[in-house]
């Protein structure tokens, strides 16, 4: 390559609309453009020399990591969305583009790297996503996406020091403290039920309202089955507290509780049957109680 060629390459990479970074073999960094500055934060004498690793976010999952080289390794390019973090700390997504250049051996001598930012298609794709799994009126999530986060659950390999659990509950003759309070009344009961479950249960239990006056909770990581009763004992607590429907009327809401473990190497269908089956028995004796049942029952 002449000394212009080298120029003309050198202008194209420092004047490129798109952030760029070149490593050597050991993924030292040995070259960035302007638009990388831009986008990270990161001057040229801050990041020449250390490693991509600067940009760790931790928020990318571990099997992202080994394809990425195998893929490198394979074919000599990588292409995917990735978050990093800038100088200043806060998170990007990037679509990213890894290309290995090789020397007259056919060895790697560099990578060079290409980022396209994202983030505010991310950020917008994330928010809609957010609202399609949301319920509008409590906005925990909605029966779909709970019945997926359940069949997660289910899918994962049985762990001896974890269990965990699913939970469905049911207000009492909700439709008589409707006819009685009105109907805002109701949908106010109905937000405040959804509040008072958030603020007794841990921020990694999943909480969904699945339908009319029906909400389900997950318990993943359960130490001991005994944690259960003792998270039914709770809820049937806090929702015994009378609620306030305006004025100086008061309503005392009772609820029938459904609780089951999630057995090993069961489908999420059989983890709602069974759920269910303790929901109906508690119903059938009276409700404002919970009610356990096992795969085995």
């Amino acid at each position: 390559m002449t000394v212009r060629d080298q120029q003309i390459v050198t202008a194209a990479f420092d004047q490129a609309s798109e952030a760029m970074m070149i490593t050597d073999a050991a993924e030292k960094v040995v070259r960035i453009n302007r638009q990388f500055t831009a986008l990270t934060g990161y001057d040229p004498s801050e990041i020449i020399g250390q490693t991509p690793a600067l940009l760790r976010s931790g928020k990318n999952e571990p099997h992202l990591f080994n394809e990425f080289w195998e893929s490198l390794n394979n074919s000599g390019r990588w292409q995917g969305e990735i978050w990093n973090r800038k100088k200043n700390g806060r998170l990007f997504v990037a679509d990213l583009t890894v290309s290995s250049v090789l020397n007259h051996y056919g060895k790697v001598s560099y990578y060079l790297a290409v980022y396209r930012d994202i983030t505010a298609a991310k950020e917008g794709q994330l928010k809609q996503q957010m609202r399609d799994n949301r319920e509008s009126q409590t906005f925990l999530l909605n029966r779909a996406a709970f019945l997926t986060q359940l069949s997660d659950i289910t899918a994962r390999p049985p762990r001896d020091s974890e269990q965990s659990a699913l939970i469905l509950l049911n207000l009492d003759h909700f439709r008589v403290v409707n006819d009685t309070y009105g109907v805002a009344a109701g949908d106010e009961i109905i937000s405040e039920t959804a509040r008072r479950l958030r603020r007794c249960l841990r921020d990694s239990d999943v909480i969904s309202r699945m339908d009319g006056d029906e909400f389900g909770v997950l318990l993943p990581e359960l130490s001991t089955a005994d944690d259960i009763e003792k998270v039914g004992a709770k809820i049937l607590s806090r929702l015994l507290v009378p609620y306030d429907v305006g004025g100086p009327q008061t309503a005392q809401i009772t609820c029938s509780i459904g609780i089951t473990l999630i057995p090993p190497r069961s489908s999420s269908d059989q983890v709602l049957r069974l759920a269910n089956r303790a929901l109906l028995t508690a119903k059938k004796a009276g409700g404002r109680q919970y009610q356990t049942v096992e795969a085995a029952q």
